[in-house]
């Protein structure tokens, strides 16, 4: 059923504040590019000063680079996990130092003033062993299981909790009790049995094989299949003004065991429940690898958005747009090739932090050097009027309208509460209008896709509320 008034040609490309109500929605668009790598951790080739070289001449306007924050996992041999450990670790944040990296792209930022760079890490919460060296098994899984982590001090940043990060944690002294009283028994008996040396070293192993002797209890024990650890972390960086994106939640290369080093395997199943399975983060990869389940009408985002309205869940999600770039051209994928379209009132890191957080952007894939542009993206009412990521209170006036400039055909498709609602293709420039039906239960959401030659584009929700009574 075509519930809009399908396509209208502009009469010519206005311009985004004819568009769009100033007061509603800020009138600056600047490009976010998030997820690069570089060779400050073990998976990136490209030197900092490349990179930043790289964005300003594709007139990026804000680079979130995120290296891996730790690659390091650990384990021990059964009993005597703390005394005989073994140990897979590649160059990574943590290592480099974490007031370092944040200085690091500080002073290239001053280098290319147009540029903002709001450095981030790309982290693991949890993972778990199977096999064993004997067996030539051994096998680290869900070490890929990735956040993005962007927006927090150095010095809170060092101390994420994440497994086998040396500096997260509360160490476990009841751990030590025992030892340390078996350590003293053994020097009480050798005042008159020297054996009683042999005890005071039988404590001190004990006392040992306790490392580490700081703990995460939620990433040890991968409490609910490591999604405790995960929401421990979503929590820690939420409560320290920082944002979460869950990073490549269908990513499905891992499946198999990959040998690494040292005779070990590393394998990682795809998870797009995660975003189910927590709930704070700011969002989720949308592109490359977040579309096929995660991000399909009634998939997990769609979810998850309808527990938000319902009052099941205390936060909203957002979609992404992340490129894990390592280099330009490698498996080709360009820089900019997926970009984060912010609304901003200025070109400051404050902003661009504000925007991600309140879902006002959206994410443009690129299929070539010209690309489509969202020039209105609002549900309005009378005087009032929402944009991406807010509310609007329903009247039988409410209507919602997508307006999108740029050359090709693309396929419009708007979504609301998980199900396909509308759909019409067609030339750009394009604008599409429909009226808003009375929201059902607490309230309904709409986002909408545009797919097609010139790219991708991916909404983020608005939301219609019901009028409370009187209103």
């Amino acid at each position: 059923m075509n519930r809009g008034r399908g396509f209208v040609p502009f009469l010519c490309l206005l311009s985004l504040s004819a568009l769009v109500r100033g007061a509603d929605l800020p009138q600056r668009r600047i490009v976010a590019v998030l997820h690069v790598h570089t060779a400050v951790s073990a998976r990136g080739v490209t030197e900092p000063q490349t990179l930043a070289v790289l964005a300003a001449k594709k007139n990026i306007d804000v680079l979130i680079p995120t290296d891996h924050f730790l690659n390091r996992w650990e384990w021990g041999l059964p009993p005597f996990e703390g005394l005989f450990r073994f140990s897979l670790h590649q160059r990574d944040v943590l290592r480099f130092g974490t007031a370092r990296y944040a200085g690091l792209w500080k002073g290239l930022e001053r280098v290319h003033p147009g540029l903002l760079i709001l450095p981030g890490v790309e982290a693991n919460p949890a993972y778990y062993w199977t096999g064993h060296p004997a067996k030539a098994n051994l096998t680290v899984h869900d070490a890929w299981r990735h956040m993005l982590v962007f927006g927090l001090s150095p010095e809170a940043l060092e101390k994420l909790p994440v497994q086998s990060n040396p500096e997260a944690g509360t160490i476990v002294w009841k751990r030590l009790i025992f030892p340390a009283a078996a350590a003293a028994l053994g020097i009480a008996l050798m005042v008159r049995w020297p054996a009683g040396l042999l005890v005071v070293v039988l404590g001190l192993l004990w006392g040992i094989n306790q490392r580490p002797f700081r703990r995460l209890p939620a990433a040890e024990s991968y409490d609910r299949g490591g999604y405790r650890a995960a929401q421990d972390v979503i929590d820690y960086v939420r409560g320290r003004g920082g944002l979460v994106v869950w990073a490549h939640p269908e990513v499905s290369k891992w499946i198999e065991p990959k040998k690494t080093y040292h005779g070990a395997f590393l394998a990682t199943a795809p998870y797009p429940e995660a975003v189910l399975e927590t709930d704070g983060a700011t969002g989720f990869g949308y592109f490359w690898e977040g579309s096929k389940i995660v991000g399909v009408p009634g998939g997990p985002w769609d979810q998850v958005l309808r527990g938000y309205l319902d009052g099941r869940r205390k936060f909203p999600l957002w979609a992404f747009g992340e490129v894990d770039w390592n280099a330009e051209g490698r498996e080709g994928v360009g820089l900019d090739q997926v970009q984060n379209i912010l609304w901003v009132g200025e070109k400051t890191e404050e902003a661009a932090l504000d925007a991600f957080r309140k879902g006002r952007f959206y994410v443009l894939e690129k299929n070539g050097e010209t690309v489509p542009a969202v020039e209105r993206w609002e549900a309005a009412s009378d005087s009032k009027a929402a944009v991406s990521g807010e509310s609007l209170s329903w009247s039988a006036k409410s209507r919602l309208s997508v307006g999108i400039s740029g050359t090709g055909r693309v396929r419009l498709e708007i979504v609301r509460n998980g199900e396909p609602w509308a759909k019409k293709e067609g030339a750009l420039p394009v604008t599409w209008t429909a009226d808003i039906p009375e929201p059902s239960g607490r309230g309904d959401f709409y986002r909408f896709t545009a797919r097609g030659e010139p790219g991708a584009i991916i909404s983020n929700p608005i939301f219609i509320k019901k009028a409370e009574p009187g209103v």
